[in-house]
């Protein structure tokens, strides 16, 4: 944990991090999104000026299981880019796959 300030216009914490993450800032569990393999981002826009508490730990996905990996986490940074929504293209694709799909079969 560190305590510090958010600077003005942050949209998003990033981070790399190995293992079952957790992310609260001034006691707010912050959802994060996978944004590639070990490669997480978060909202931050509500934090964005204020000082807190940044909490980086293991999650407690299944509490008492200790066969999972120990948190890596590395490259905590801040940004003013937003967290990225689901890709237009990547929806558009799911249609298709569907449509093409429902053609084969009737």
């Amino acid at each position: 944990f560190q305590t510090g300030l958010v600077p003005e216009g942050t949209k998003s914490i990033r981070l790399s991090a190995l293992g079952n993450l957790e992310i609260l800032f001034g006691g707010v569990q912050v959802p994060m999104v996978e944004l590639s393999p070990n490669e997480w981002a978060g909202d931050f826009t509500d934090f964005a000026g204020m000082t807190g508490e940044l909490v980086v730990r293991e999650g407690s996905e299944a509490p008492g299981d200790f066969s999972r990996p120990t948190l890596i986490v590395d490259n905590i940074r801040f940004s003013s880019t937003p967290v990225p929504e689901p890709s237009s293209a990547a929806l558009c694709l799911l249609v298709g796959g569907v449509l093409t799909l429902r053609r084969r079969c009737r």
